[in-house]
């Protein structure tokens, strides 16, 4: 069944700097009439840009919300604006970061249900420093954090802006197959407990570390170092890793 809405006619409410709000006359796919009301939106952009080591993050207050919050540089694209020039504008006024081989990620439609708006994502690795130039009515604050950090974030519910979740995951799922694998043989009691004795932990804390391992966890068909449980011969280079938390465990 086609399901296709027929517009009938455009009625246009109200006409902002930006957005626009219509209050359309549309035929549905059974021959009945209806209201479709939605916001038009000329598109943005947003950026993941990773700069010496450390993400750069920019923290604002934003009314809809009356709070501030933690999100990758964006903004919206001005106009008939190229969408490549619109995000290398925004990383220069917002975080005074300068790309000329930014890399297109793709695009997601953030809100179907009201608006037309499409995001248009990248990500940035090869940025020289140089000053910011936001907006005259736009304060904000830098906020620099390393992968880790913005995951510990992330997972913590303490960022909550869907356009950073999307990139933030991307780069994470980046990570995930390009990090060092290894399979934990058995249930890994022995191995858990193992690595906090050489860490200097109390083995109380098992269960947290456990928990720490298992959101680590993820399936691969790459070749692995395997450790074994029952011997755990690189306990001293397994603990490394997991302090930095530089790893994926494939638990088997």
């Amino acid at each position: 069944m086609d399901k296709t809405e027929k517009t009938l006619r455009k009625n246009l409410i109200f006409k902002g700097r930006i957005l626009t709000l219509y209050d359309d006359d549309v035929e549905c796919p059974n021959g009945h009439h209806a209201k479709r009301e939605y916001i038009h939106h000329n598109g943005g952009v947003c950026i993941l840009p990773y700069h010496n080591g450390l993400i750069y993050f920019v923290r604002q207050f934003r009314y809809p919300y009356h709070k501030e919050l933690l999100e990758l540089p964006a903004g919206k694209i001005d106009g008939d604006e190229n969408k490549d020039h619109a995000i290398k504008r925004e990383l220069k006024e917002e975080v005074g970061l300068i790309d000329n081989n930014i890399e297109y990620i793709g695009y997601f439609y953030p809100s179907v249900g009201y608006t037309d708006e499409v995001l248009y994502l990248y990500f940035s690795e090869n940025s020289t420093q140089g000053e910011i130039s936001p907006d005259e009515d736009e304060f904000l604050d830098i906020v620099k954090l390393t992968p880790s950090e913005a995951y510990d974030l992330l997972d913590r519910g303490e960022i909550v802006d869907g356009k950073t979740i999307i990139l933030l995951e991307k780069l994470r799922n980046i990570d995930a197959n390009n990090l060092p694998q290894i399979e934990i043989k058995g249930d890994g009691s022995c191995l858990y407990r193992s690595v906090l004795v050489s860490l200097g932990q109390d083995e109380r804390k098992f269960m947290d570390l456990r928990y720490d391992l298992s959101i680590l966890i993820k399936n691969s068909q790459i070749d692995k170092d395997i450790i074994n449980e029952r011997n755990c011969d690189n306990i001293i280079e397994f603990s490394e890793k997991i302090k930095n938390k530089n790893f994926y465990a494939d638990h088997t």
